[in-house]
Protein backbone atom coordinates (compact mmCIF):
# COMPACT_ATOMS: atom_id res chain seq x y z
CA UNK A 1 0.00 0.00 0.00
CA UNK A 2 2.74 2.46 0.93
CA UNK A 3 4.65 1.51 -2.22
CA UNK A 4 1.70 2.50 -4.42
CA UNK A 5 1.36 5.85 -2.64
CA UNK A 6 5.03 6.78 -2.32
CA UNK A 7 6.13 6.05 -5.89
CA UNK A 8 3.60 8.39 -7.57
CA UNK A 9 4.45 11.12 -5.05
CA UNK A 10 8.17 10.70 -5.81
CA UNK A 11 7.50 10.93 -9.55
CA UNK A 12 5.42 14.05 -9.01
CA UNK A 13 8.19 15.57 -6.88
CA UNK A 14 10.82 14.69 -9.50
CA UNK A 15 8.69 16.22 -12.26
CA UNK A 16 8.29 19.42 -10.24
CA UNK A 17 12.05 19.62 -9.66
CA UNK A 18 12.79 19.18 -13.37
CA UNK A 19 10.18 21.74 -14.41
CA UNK A 20 11.41 24.18 -11.77
CA UNK A 21 15.00 23.83 -12.92
CA UNK A 22 13.99 24.34 -16.54
CA UNK A 23 11.96 27.45 -15.76
CA UNK A 24 14.53 28.97 -13.43
CA UNK A 25 17.12 29.40 -16.17
CA UNK A 26 20.42 30.97 -15.31
CA UNK A 27 20.31 34.10 -13.21
CA UNK A 28 23.32 36.26 -13.98
CA UNK A 29 24.12 39.28 -11.92
CA UNK A 30 24.36 42.48 -13.92
CA UNK A 31 26.55 45.01 -12.09
CA UNK A 32 25.06 47.98 -13.97
CA UNK A 33 21.49 46.95 -13.15
CA UNK A 34 22.44 46.22 -9.55
CA UNK A 35 24.04 49.66 -9.16
CA UNK A 36 21.10 51.42 -10.81
CA UNK A 37 18.64 49.58 -8.60
CA UNK A 38 20.52 50.57 -5.46
CA UNK A 39 21.61 54.12 -6.31
CA UNK A 40 19.36 55.56 -9.04
CA UNK A 41 17.85 58.13 -6.70
CA UNK A 42 21.32 59.31 -5.67
CA UNK A 43 22.43 59.59 -9.29
CA UNK A 44 19.36 61.71 -10.03
CA UNK A 45 19.92 63.97 -7.01
CA UNK A 46 23.46 64.73 -8.15
CA UNK A 47 22.30 65.36 -11.71
CA UNK A 48 19.60 67.70 -10.37
CA UNK A 49 22.36 69.69 -8.64
CA UNK A 50 24.77 69.51 -11.60
CA UNK A 51 22.74 69.21 -14.85
CA UNK A 52 25.71 69.86 -17.11
CA UNK A 53 28.12 67.85 -19.24
CA UNK A 54 30.88 68.25 -16.60
CA UNK A 55 28.37 67.24 -13.92
CA UNK A 56 27.43 64.11 -15.84
CA UNK A 57 31.11 63.34 -16.40
CA UNK A 58 31.66 63.56 -12.65
CA UNK A 59 28.71 61.25 -11.99
CA UNK A 60 30.03 58.70 -14.48
CA UNK A 61 33.49 58.78 -12.89
CA UNK A 62 32.05 58.46 -9.38
CA UNK A 63 29.81 55.55 -10.39
CA UNK A 64 32.77 53.80 -12.00
CA UNK A 65 35.00 54.29 -8.97
CA UNK A 66 32.52 53.65 -6.16
CA UNK A 67 30.74 50.81 -7.91
CA UNK A 68 33.90 49.12 -9.16
CA UNK A 69 32.41 49.17 -12.65
CA UNK A 70 33.96 49.46 -16.07
CA UNK A 71 33.34 52.67 -17.99
CA UNK A 72 30.73 50.88 -20.10
CA UNK A 73 28.95 49.49 -17.02
CA UNK A 74 29.00 52.93 -15.38
CA UNK A 75 27.38 54.40 -18.48
CA UNK A 76 24.74 51.69 -18.44
CA UNK A 77 24.08 52.22 -14.72
CA UNK A 78 23.65 55.97 -15.16
CA UNK A 79 21.46 55.51 -18.24
CA UNK A 80 19.24 53.02 -16.41
CA UNK A 81 19.02 55.36 -13.43
CA UNK A 82 18.00 58.30 -15.60
CA UNK A 83 15.54 56.36 -17.73
CA UNK A 84 13.80 54.75 -14.75
CA UNK A 85 13.94 57.46 -12.08
CA UNK A 86 14.66 60.87 -13.60
CA UNK A 87 13.85 60.88 -17.31
CA UNK A 88 14.01 64.68 -17.20
CA UNK A 89 17.79 64.20 -17.63
CA UNK A 90 17.52 62.19 -20.87
CA UNK A 91 18.32 65.30 -22.98
CA UNK A 92 21.54 65.69 -20.97
CA UNK A 93 22.47 62.07 -21.71
CA UNK A 94 21.78 62.66 -25.40
CA UNK A 95 23.99 65.76 -25.45
CA UNK A 96 26.76 63.82 -23.72
CA UNK A 97 26.55 60.97 -26.23
CA UNK A 98 26.49 63.41 -29.15
CA UNK A 99 29.61 65.04 -27.78
CA UNK A 100 31.66 61.98 -26.82
CA UNK A 101 30.38 58.94 -28.71
CA UNK A 102 32.78 57.54 -31.30
CA UNK A 103 31.78 58.49 -34.80
CA UNK A 104 32.08 56.22 -37.79
CA UNK A 105 34.71 57.24 -40.28
CA UNK A 106 36.15 55.92 -43.49
CA UNK A 107 34.68 54.78 -46.75
CA UNK A 108 31.63 53.14 -45.19
CA UNK A 109 30.65 56.09 -43.02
Amino acid sequence: MIHRTVIPVLWLWLACVIIGAALAGSAKADPAEDFATAYAADVCIVLDDHPTIPGLTGVLQAVQETGGLTARQAGQAVALSVINVCPRHIPLLRRYVAMYAPRASGALA
